[in-house]
């Protein structure tokens, strides 16, 4: 007879854990193990080696938001939370490899990509199980190509609701980041536009930020003249003055989003907008040059989420070169 396996007891092992080397431990405790005993009441460890893998991956993540934003689900396993820890491990690793020779540089390069891939997939896995809405995409992607899903139009709906139940300067920045976002595909340091930056001519409302010119969609622009009525010309049209590198994120963080939702995030912002052109069939060249890309890389992304026509629309468009 083969001798039955006994199961990994999980949950005495997780309320003993404690990792090496995070000093903030005592903050995320409660956070961390409250995250693993929901992951692994879906995927329960078969062996503390992979338990111990899945705990430290939740531990490495929640250390490197704490501080930025409360703990939730919602904001650790999300999509861009994942990409910027990414983006701060690679700088990590640039750093390693730079102290290495000339010739050790390229592979502690080529190694520690290799883990960064394999971590990136471990904790999108994870996330995707605890926070089902924080930007996976329709399907799992390679870590290189990695791309934070628009919002839905439901999802649309429920920030909007969201934000007007805010009130003064945190309203101003809910308002102003949706309709910088959703209406003019603004993120990052582009949201920190001034009112003269906003110029109303005849064809309708147009954006000048570095250098290149950002048509509003026609849907958002009576929204941001109300925003522009409010603000002198030398006034951000977020409603803050500040500058600084985290001045969006401050804005972000004063707009009260009611759980149950998705997360108030610019990036997604941003790539719902690009989705929108490109389903309405804008011209690529045209949504390049407005949304300051230089490849048509982060366009072919959303293909996996553009809808699909039918076969008469796509023949019928297939034929005459494009919608006429």
């Amino acid at each position: 007879m083969t001798p039955e396996i006994a199961e990994f007891a999980w949950e005495p092992w997780l309320a003993a854990y404690v990792p090496k080397g995070v000093p903030c431990w005592t903050e995320i405790a409660s956070f961390v193990r409250e995250s693993a005993s929901a992951y692994f009441s879906h995927h329960a460890p078969a062996a503390r080696g992979s338990a111990q893998s899945d705990v430290r991956a939740i531990v490495d993540l929640a250390a490197f938001q704490h501080g930025k934003a409360a703990l939730t689900r919602r904001t650790v396993f999300s999509s861009v939370t994942v990409q910027q820890f990414d983006q701060d491990r690679r700088a990590g690793d640039r750093r390693v490899a730079s102290a290495a020779s000339r010739m050790e540089r390229p592979t502690v390069l080529a190694q520690r990509e290799a883990s960064n891939g394999t971590r990136h997939s471990h904790l999108a896995g994870i996330g995707r199980v605890l926070n089902p809405g924080g930007g996976w995409g329709p399907a799992k992607t390679t870590h290189r190509r990695f791309v934070t899903a628009p919002y839905t139009p439901d999802e649309v709906a429920w920030l909007e609701d969201c934000v007007a139940r805010n009130d003064g300067l945190a309203r101003v920045n809910g308002e102003a980041l949706l309709v910088l976002g959703l209406g003019a595909g603004l993120a990052g340091r582009d949201l920190l536009v001034q009112a003269r930056d906003c110029h109303v001519i005849d064809r309708g409302v147009e954006i000048h930020v570095r250098g290149r010119r950002v048509p509003v969609l026609a849907r958002y622009e009576a929204r941001l003249r109300a925003l522009l009525a409010d603000a002198e010309p030398d006034r951000r049209v977020i409603g803050s003055q500040a500058s600084h590198k985290n001045a969006v994120n401050e804005a972000v963080a004063r707009v009260q989003v009611a759980e149950g939702g998705p997360a108030l995030e610019t990036g997604r912002l941003r790539n719902t907008w690009l989705l929108g052109h490109l389903a309405a069939g804008t011209d690529v060249k045209a949504l390049m040059q407005a949304a300051g890309l230089k490849s048509m890389t982060p366009i072919s992304d959303f293909a996996a989420f553009l809808p699909d026509l039918s076969p008469e629309a796509s023949f019928a468009m297939l034929r005459i070169g494009g919608r006429r």
